[in-house]
């Protein structure tokens, strides 16, 4: 990813997700997302550049999204919500994943809640192996 290049996602994490949906063969036109982690946005731009009708952009943090998905009218950002406890705004053909601190037993289950029912749903999700390992490895998730 280099400036000048207008492929180039906001994040690195946006080439991540690209590649994951690539391989899977999910196509997200016209879909409800969900992006877990949203942090700058690099997945949450990828789903809009592959025209996702709407993303909740979701991340504990704030400030952090960039301009540009900010003021998207596809994007519905909800920082200082943590994905774990917030209500289900609308249910959603695809949540992506891409949190720290927070194992994928406690995250995946989270977002299930988001799914449309009766399997109408996916989740991709980005996994940190040094998040996995739990307390006996001196990691720390989050409550």
């Amino acid at each position: 990813m280099t400036r000048g290049d207008d492929d180039a996602f906001v994040s690195r994490a946006g080439r991540k997700l690209a590649a994951a949906l690539d391989a899977f063969g999910l196509d997200v036109a016209g879909a409800i997302c969900a992006d877990f982690g949203c942090n700058v946005g690099g997945f949450t731009d990828c789903l809009l550049r592959r025209r996702a009708a709407r993303v909740y952009a979701v991340d504990t943090g704030y400030g952090a999204l960039a301009w540009t998905l900010r003021t998207s009218d596809r994007v519905v950002v909800m920082e200082r919500t943590n994905a774990l406890h917030c209500p289900v705004p609308e249910p959603v053909d695809l949540v992506t994943i891409d949190v720290g601190w927070t194992p994928q037993s406690r995250i995946v289950p989270a977002a299930m809640r988001w799914l449309k029912p009766a399997g109408g749903g996916r989740i991709v999700s980005l996994l940190k192996p040094h998040y996995e390992l739990g307390r006996e490895a001196g990691a720390r998730p989050h409550r």
